[in-house]
């Protein structure tokens, strides 16, 4: 019995993820150990039919095990060992699909003073994969989601560059870039979970007064921001489309900047500017994301546009509060279906219309006065009430459109 092609995909998705977290590994800690352990597990069980596939993913696995049962941390030998079982593993798998002979899984000789990251954040720069056919719903959640969640950190950024010491905030655009790491990671979406992993770190330590927030840094995570909507885009592209990303952002230049500015206390080797002037290209190579465009001014209160497969009305979000504003002024918010609201609209229509024809029965009956026409009066203000607020879920204020133009003063600053 040999692997069928189904199990060479998940294969390669669970390589990509256990990439994904053995980037995200540190030596000391124990933070993705039980993801690899799981992933290595589930990749046993697909190529169980290839010995010299199974082979080093079993011995990888006890490893793994035996840090578990032992509650250790990573050490520097086994985060090697998982590093180095990621990058033969992607040739590997290609060799037993095309019939080759597969070259042997033993690691070199892993030295403990290699600093953890070393040469491996290239391996966040690799081409998005999703299915669409079974997670577009999550997917078209996803994008919502994130879109709100980037415009929030664009004007909290921005907030901070004017008052470095707003917790407030710095929590708002923490809680963002967490938020996105972990739905990114359920995806298997590996530049958006490893770059806002990197970012949330940053964050962290700020949190903690570990590290003082400065122009540069807020720079840093303004172009991290960037890249991660380019990102977002390309899902949203595939839901419109139908067809998954062919083009590879990188991210790992952002990554090792983050990290230089985690570790040098908030300065890196040289200057750089905040937006990406390459443009992408239409083919494999890894491409930069382009700038975004100046934004235009739409016309009041107009439909929010969203990929025709995943139509979702989306509230504005809850802003930043100011200083010496209180968060629970700007109230709570929800994501409702375009669909529902049209319905809604058409029967609020119908019950307009209904209600225009039971006053002119009542006027035409001469029953001014009666308890009849005060009864019509008063559903004559419910209905109108009610048009007016249905007519608003479909609307969406015009404050985040202006508030771009600051990330442009910034820029052009």
């Amino acid at each position: 019995m040999s692997i069928s092609p189904q199990q060479y995909t998940a294969l390669e998705g669970a390589v990509n993820r256990l990439a994904a977290e053995s980037v995200l590994a540190h030596v000391g800690r124990d933070d993705g150990l039980v993801p690899a352990y799981s992933l290595v597990g589930e990749m046993c069980e697909l190529c169980a039919a290839e010995p010299a596939l199974h082979e080093p993913l079993t011995r990888l696995r006890t490893k793994l095990e035996q840090c578990l049962d032992n509650a250790q941390p990573f050490t520097a030998i086994l985060l090697g060992h998982l590093h180095h079982l990621v990058e033969w593993l992607v040739g590997a798998i290609e060799c037993a699909r095309r019939g080759a002979t597969i070259p042997p899984a033993e690691p070199a000789a892993v030295s403990t003073a290699t600093p953890w990251g070393a040469g491996l954040t290239e391996k966040c720069d690799v081409l998005m994969t999703f299915t669409l056919e079974d997670n577009r719903e999550l997917l078209g959640e996803f994008h919502a989601e994130v879109v709100d969640h980037l415009q929030q950190i664009e004007a909290a950024l921005l907030q901070l560059d004017q008052q470095a010491d707003n917790p407030e905030a710095l929590n708002s655009i923490f809680r963002s870039f967490h938020t996105i790491k972990g739905n990114a990671g359920f995806l298997g979406l590996v530049p958006m979970q490893s770059l806002a992993h990197e970012v949330e770190s940053l964050l962290d330590l700020a949190r903690n007064h570990k590290l003082q927030l400065s122009s540069v840094i807020i720079t840093e995570i303004l172009r991290s921001r960037d890249t991660l909507q380019a990102l977002t885009q390309q899902v949203g592209s595939a839901l419109e489309s139908g067809h998954p990303p062919s083009t590879v952002i990188p991210v790992s230049h952002l990554i090792e900047a983050v990290r230089q500015l985690a570790a040098g206390g908030g300065t890196v080797a040289a200057p750089v500017p905040s937006r990406e002037a390459t443009a992408p290209v239409q083919a494999s190579p890894v491409v930069r994301p382009e700038p975004a465009p100046a934004p235009v001014v739409p016309a009041a209160f107009t439909p929010v546009p969203l990929p025709a497969s995943a139509p979702v009305a989306r509230v504005e979000p809850a802003p930043v509060a100011a200083a010496g504003e209180k968060a629970a002024a700007s109230g709570h918010t929800v994501r409702v279906n375009t669909e529902k609201l049209d319905s809604l609209m058409d029967v609020v229509g119908e019950l307009v219309i209904v209600q225009s024809q039971i006053i002119e029965s009542a006027r035409a009956l001469a029953l001014d006065g009666s308890s009849l026409h005060r009864n019509v009066a008063q559903l004559s203000r419910i209905t109108k009430e009610l048009q007016h607020t249905s007519m608003a879920l479909r609307m969406i204020p015009i404050k985040q459109t202006f508030q771009k133009m600051e990330r442009l003063a910034r820029d052009l600053a």
